[in-house]
């Protein structure tokens, strides 16, 4: 991948967002990069900006994203033996919620200028605690209180950008969970000639009953797999004859 130009009067384009690429996920991921591009705004002069979105302690890359120059240099840096600074101080916000600074190592640098990235040294980070999300810049000079200032104001719109993603995303997407009870709520519809409340209606009664959560009764339904009640007990199936 060839980097954007690293000069110019205004903020990168963003790149394309991390992660694998999918039309579900499309709409929201694009909002993530769109917040990065606001945020690389107030500070006209990085390189580049990240938002790294996390979920359960784990990145969350169909939603984190990066202005253009720093596509190149995050993919360089998650390569192998691509350690150091940048993902420590990520790490230490995340775990603190406090902001930092850092001065990439000289494996880091070396990376770098392997995909033709050689003026960036330094990254200032913060925390949006309440998405698990950290905010970098990736920087040409030594960070001053001033970036950590202009990434600390930016919190609010990160913030709220993320959850409408996140949210646009879990309705667009269906979770593994509900079609497995969508796909026996439609077998217990076609065995017994009833609607989908009373397809559902007899899952969460036995689920009740036999103390087996819906999902596992839904699976029985769709696969033939006998379900198992807390303890590893077999539960009765749910009639579909």
């Amino acid at each position: 991948m060839t980097p954007a130009p690293t000069s110019g009067p205004g903020p990168a384009v963003p790149g394309p967002p991390r992660g694998p690429a999918d039309p579900e996920t499309g709409l929201a991921r694009r909002l993530v990069a769109l917040a990065a591009t606001a945020v690389h705004a107030g500070l006209p002069d990085a390189a580049g900006i990240a938002v790294d979105v996390h979920r359960r302690g784990r990145p969350d890359t169909c939603l984190s994203a990066a202005t253009a120059v720093v596509q190149p240099a995050l993919a360089a840096l998650a390569a192998p033996g691509g350690v150091g600074a940048a993902a420590s101080l990520a790490d230490r916000c995340r775990a603190g919620g406090r902001p930092g600074t850092a001065r990439l190592s000289r494996p880091e640098r070396l990376a770098l200028a392997d995909v033709g990235i050689t003026d960036v040294g330094w990254v200032a980070a913060v925390a949006v605690p309440e998405v698990d999300t950290v905010v970098s810049a990736w920087l040409r000079r030594p960070p001053s209180d001033g970036d950590l200032e202009a990434l600390g104001s930016a919190r609010p719109l990160v913030l709220d950008t993320v959850r409408t993603a996140e949210d646009l995303r879990d309705h667009l997407v269906v979770p593994p969970t509900r079609l497995v009870i969508e796909q026996a709520k439609g077998v217990l519809m076609a065995h017994h000639g009833v609607g989908p409340d009373d397809a559902f209606a007899l899952l969460r009664s036995v689920s009740q009953r036999r103390n087996v959560p819906v999902r596992d009764l839904a699976r029985v339904v769709v696969d033939g797999r006998a379900p198992t009640r807390p303890g590893g007990a077999a539960a009765p199936q749910v009639p579909t004859g």
